[in-house]
């Protein structure tokens, strides 16, 4: 917690008390600086002369100018603790916080590009279309994330200031601006398309719906794409968690089916008998039996006349009677269905002796 005392005067011992904007106000920059403490402020906090009129910094900068004996600066190490413990805080006033101390909480190499940004902005804005040409821009496209022009160039600045060496670092930014849009995922590419792609198949692999939520969607994605591709707080590798997620709510679903998932079976295989036969009864591909729609989850997955609100299987005699009778299946439209409705024409002629 921040340490106030109050005092009228600028003459406040370092890391004890306030001392007012308005006071240090007029200061000017390097007022009786000796070259030791200049030298040692160079060394170690980069160009300190930019900041003298950027804000909070700035105020804290020029709070040492005063904070010596009889209103003299700080000299040296006592100037460098100083700035290392101490803030601005909302009100102006420079006040002992070494915890928000933007001094002691960011690296030389972050002081220094910002330094830069102030003092040569020509080389820095240089320094930072390197970085979204040669590392931003590549690893955007690899993700297939679309970002514009000015959110690209904020992971550069990122990037450029914190002297990011790894791919990983930029990757990671770029997916914490990442927002799912299932209006848009038959266009995704790059490794968020696949990714979408394969949350997708586990769904179906397990006749579930992916998550209504987007946010929850997305959270596997941000989860399976990022560097590391591990959720701690959950216990490990996204995508086995998302797995994982699909088999309990298969096992909601389908309950008569949990010892078979349980035992490593997903439902498209469990199924796979009936997939076959409703296909050939029906004349259309098994791959168009989509066990995630209602239409054919119906088929299986029946009221349990001896548990109510339970559902039980299905057996193919069921199946079969149902999908024949059920206009929504088409088998009216079939092969089969038309010879069979031949085949009772002919018959009812023969019976009225209506053959010529």
């Amino acid at each position: 917690m921040a340490t106030r005392i109050n005092s009228p005067k600028p003459k406040v011992p370092t890391g004890t008390g306030i001392i007012s904007a308005k006071t240090i106000a007029g200061v000017v920059p390097r007022t009786n600086f000796d070259q030791a403490t200049q030298d040692f402020l160079n060394q170690n906090f980069g160009s300190v002369a930019a900041w003298y009129n950027t804000a909070n910094i700035g105020d804290v900068l020029k709070a040492a100018l005063v904070a010596g004996k009889g209103g003299t600066a700080l000299q040296g190490e006592a100037y460098a603790d100083f700035i290392r413990t101490h803030a601005a805080d909302a009100n102006g006033d420079v006040i002992y916080d070494p915890k928000n101390s933007w001094w002691n909480n960011n690296a030389k190499t972050i002081r220094d590009a910002q330094a830069q940004k102030i003092t040569d902005p020509a080389t820095y804005n240089a320094g930072v279309n390197g970085v979204l040409t040669s590392s931003v821009n590549p690893v955007a496209t690899e993700l297939g994330i679309q970002l514009s022009p000015d959110a690209l160039n904020s992971v550069a600045e990122q990037a450029y200031i914190n002297g990011w060496t790894s791919t990983d670092q930029i990757k990671a930014a770029l997916v914490s601006q990442y927002h799912y849009n299932p209006l848009a995922t038959a266009t995704q590419g790059g490794t968020l398309g696949k990714t979408i792609a394969d949350l997708s198949a586990i769904a179906s692999n397990y006749g579930i719906p992916l998550p209504k939520d987007p946010m929850q969607i997305e959270s596997f994605i941000k989860q399976i794409v990022a560097p590391g591709n591990q959720n701690p707080a959950l216990g490990g590798n996204a995508e086995e968690i998302f797995t994982e997620y699909a088999k309990n709510q298969a096992k909601a679903l389908y309950p008569w089916m949990s010892s078979a998932i349980d035992n490593g079976i997903s439902v498209k295989s469990y199924l796979t008998p009936y997939q076959t036969q409703i296909a050939n009864t029906l004349d259309i591909s098994p791959d168009s039996i989509n066990w995630q729609d209602p239409k054919w989850q119906g088929l299986i997955n029946i009221p349990d006349p001896t548990k109510p609100g339970q559902t039980t299987q299905a057996n193919m005699t069921q199946v079969m009677k149902t999908i024949k009778t059920d206009p929504q299946y088409g088998w009216n439209y079939t092969n089969a269905a038309k010879t069979q409705a031949s085949d009772f024409a002919s018959q009812l002629k023969t019976m009225f002796g209506l053959q010529g």
